[in-house]
């Protein structure tokens, strides 16, 4: 039985704001693994590329040790999530208006994915 808990946060990052390193330093320490989720959507247009967005990740969080970044693309996160053994999907909200959103996408991901959890902070 494994009592490793893995939890994922997701995000453009594009750039990595003080907002995103402020929910990934409160988070990470409260799990065994941290996954940082770069989410790749290829019908927006972004300032930054997929490997420059990873570097500042990188480099933003270089002193949490329980955090691995991958890049994640031409997927459902939840999907992506399950393969990686995430048990918690962590997402950040600022304002009511992302609270409607977070609320559709909770209702989407547990009907595709019922075993992995979503908490909003």
């Amino acid at each position: 039985m494994n009592t490793k808990i893995i939890a994922g946060y997701a995000a453009s990052f594009d750039p990595i704001t003080l907002g995103h390193i402020n929910v990934i330093k409160r988070m990470a320490p409260l799990y065994d693994e941290f996954v940082v989720f770069i989410a790749i959507n290829e019908r927006k247009k972004h300032m930054f590329s997929e490997e420059e967005r990873m570097r500042m990740v990188l480099k933003c969080t270089e002193d949490i040790q329980n955090i691995r970044v991958v890049i994640s693309k031409d997927r459902y996160l939840v999907n992506h999530a399950r393969e990686l053994g995430v048990d918690v999907i962590i997402r950040g909200l600022r304002n009511t208006n992302d609270l409607a959103e977070e609320m559709t996408l909770f209702e989407a991901n547990r009907a595709i994915c019922p075993e992995v959890q979503t908490i909003l902070i």
